[in-house]
């Protein structure tokens, strides 16, 4: 269980260096026209970016849910065998 948290923990941290580093924008270009549309390409970019991001944090919390349960019922089969053993005098 200590080794999930520390885990999550460096997980956090990873993704807040990333945002950090992710906060350069790119310039815009004009249309043929002269005047900017109403979404800029670079909104569109951050946007398509901030989607991927969320989907790959989606991944990981599924992961580590996953992680987590499966510790969970580890922990109980143990405490089950325990019993037994406690029960039964193995």
């Amino acid at each position: 269980m200590a080794e999930l948290e520390e885990c999550r923990r460096k997980l956090v941290n990873l993704k807040m260096q990333k945002g950090t580093a992710s906060g350069v924008h790119t310039s815009v270009p004009g249309s043929a026209n002269g005047s900017l549309s109403p979404e800029k390409p670079a909104d569109r970019t951050v946007r398509l970016q901030e989607l991927k991001d969320s989907i790959e944090e989606t991944k990981v919390l599924s992961f580590l849910s996953i992680c987590v349960c499966l510790c969970v019922k580890i922990y109980l089969v143990h405490i089950l065998i325990l019993m037994v053993k406690t029960l039964f005098r193995f």
